[in-house]
């Protein structure tokens, strides 16, 4: 069992469409629930999970309130459970990184590609999809694109026994699609029950919102004193106005710093008369030092 707590990231605010979005999926759990015990036999569940779900064949008689609906939807704890941890591990950063209301509405949209997509994989079906399986992997798709080589996810692996480790984001990215790929292959050899496409259209879709946005992004990571956090975009585009920057500007005589990052720069990293190199592993920008300041190339 591999289970990600979150990831290594410093957050600045809480994220509360992140608690909003785990709090609708637990109260459609729990109405769920509550339609399931009112009625013997589960047709009144069965009819519940029909009419809120994303049913393939209703897309064509023109009704879509599933598209958004089905992703508050879960048919068990364990499905409820297995998609909170995951969202949790990497929704939190990613709503730091674009704000809120952006945040809020990309990962609908992102839950609507996915069910889009497996629903063109059963065209026809009667079928009803729920969970936010979908809208996650969007999720997942835009932390890997903006982060996945920055970051670590702690994980807890349980085999024996239960062991946190920190995995790359990278590789824990991977690991997970080339689990969604071999699955959407056991699918189509007569497999049921889980929506992969749905899984791998989010992530798809998730990958390329952030191809597209990730540089125009409203926080961006940094490290400082090798703490990995999110900074606003406008402070470190004006680095003597950003949070800790006055410590810098009283020794900008002394040593410039990277602009990108705020590292401070001293001789050592000199890589030619009037050009450093920003030792910040996850920046390593080309700076011009003047006596007045850094400028980043």
């Amino acid at each position: 069992m591999i289970i990600p707590l979150g990831d290594d990231v410093e957050k600045r605010n809480l994220p509360i469409v992140s608690i909003l979005l785990a709090g609708a999926c637990v109260l459609g759990f729990i109405q769920t629930l509550k339609v399931g015990m009112s009625a013997p036999g589960g047709y009144a569940l069965k009819e519940f999970i029909t009419v809120w779900g994303l049913v393939p064949t209703d897309l064509a008689k023109g009704r879509y309130v599933g598209i958004l609906t089905h992703m508050f939807l879960h048919g068990g704890l364990s499905h409820l459970l297995g998609n909170l941890i995951v969202f949790w591990a990497f929704a939190p950063t990613l709503e730091d990184t674009l704000g809120s209301m952006s945040f809020l509405a990309l990962y609908l949209f992102w839950g609507v590609v996915g069910a889009l997509t497996q629903a063109s994989m059963s065209w026809g079906e009667n079928i009803p999809m729920i969970g936010a399986s979908g809208a996650i992997a969007g999720v997942i798709g835009a932390y890997c694109v903006n982060y996945g080589a920055l970051t670590n996810i702690r994980t807890l692996i349980w085999v024996i026994y239960p062991v946190k480790t920190q995995v790359p984001a990278c590789i824990y990215v991977l690991l997970w699609l080339a689990s969604q790929l071999f699955g959407l292959l056991g699918a189509e050899e007569g497999g049921a029950g889980v929506a992969w496409s749905a899984h791998i259209g989010g992530f798809a879709a998730g990958s390329i919102t952030m191809l597209i946005i990730g540089s125009n992004t409203k926080r961006r990571l940094v490290e400082r004193h090798g703490v990995l956090q999110l900074e606003d975009a406008d402070d470190l585009a004006h680095p003597d106005t950003g949070p800790g920057m006055e410590f810098y500007a009283e020794t900008a005589t002394a040593a410039p710093t990277c602009p990108q990052c705020g590292t401070l720069l001293d001789d050592s990293h000199k890589i030619g008369d009037n050009l450093m190199r920003c030792p910040n592993p996850h920046c390593a920008r080309l700076v011009y030092s003047e006596s007045a300041g850094a400028v980043a190339r």
